[in-house]
């Protein structure tokens, strides 16, 4: 398992390599065994032996039936790191899903006004209960609207501050917006 080398063994070398390494024997002892580790392709190290042993003919194998073998392997390791990934993509679509609750639970029970702004469309994507409520439009009426629709500033303006929010350089603002009913209202955006 330590070299990651295929490994054939008649008796007599069996023998020496448990005298090496001061090996006890458990079980029958075989005339030939053919061992091929199983190698983790994503990091290279021996994960386990695929082995076949004959208690009656030392020439019970071949050259063919190790190459067979070590086919074999690679293909089991290949399974179990296949078997790895599906499970890492499981715990990881797991935890986008329960980031993805915490996210809506914090964006639509909010009882601060949000919404989201599409910075290349200027249409607004989504916004919580409380941006309905305060702007006095629909859940689907809110979304079918530009930020130019609601911030009074004219719409080149609107694009440089918007420009200065993903550039980083600004993230604190103040503006007049429009609510349905024509009312003008300082807000502050973040």
């Amino acid at each position: 398992r330590e070299s990651k080398q295929r490994l054939w063994l008649t008796q007599q070398a069996e023998k020496e390599l448990r005298k090496k390494y001061q090996i006890n024997l458990v079980g029958e002892p075989s005339p030939v065994w053919l061992g091929v580790p199983i190698i983790d392709s994503s990091n290279g190290e021996a994960i386990g032996v695929l082995a076949l042993q004959d208690y009656k003919d030392e020439k019970a194998y071949n050259e063919e039936d190790l190459q067979t073998l070590e086919i074999i392997a690679s293909n089991a390791g290949l399974l179990i790191e296949r078997i790895k990934n599906q499970e890492k993509l499981k715990l990881a679509k797991i935890v986008a899903e329960e980031s993805e609750k915490r996210y809506k639970s914090l964006f639509y029970d909010n009882k601060s006004v949000m919404i989201i702004v599409d910075h290349k469309t200027a249409y607004i994507v989504d916004a919580n209960k409380s941006a309905c409520d305060y702007y006095g439009y629909s859940y689907e009426q809110i979304r079918t609207l530009k930020i130019q629709q609601i911030n009074t500033l004219p719409e080149e303006e609107i694009k440089v501050e918007m420009q200065k929010s993903l550039n980083e350089i600004k993230q604190h603002f103040h503006f007049k917006h429009k609510l349905a009913n024509g009312e003008i209202k300082d807000v502050e955006v973040y």
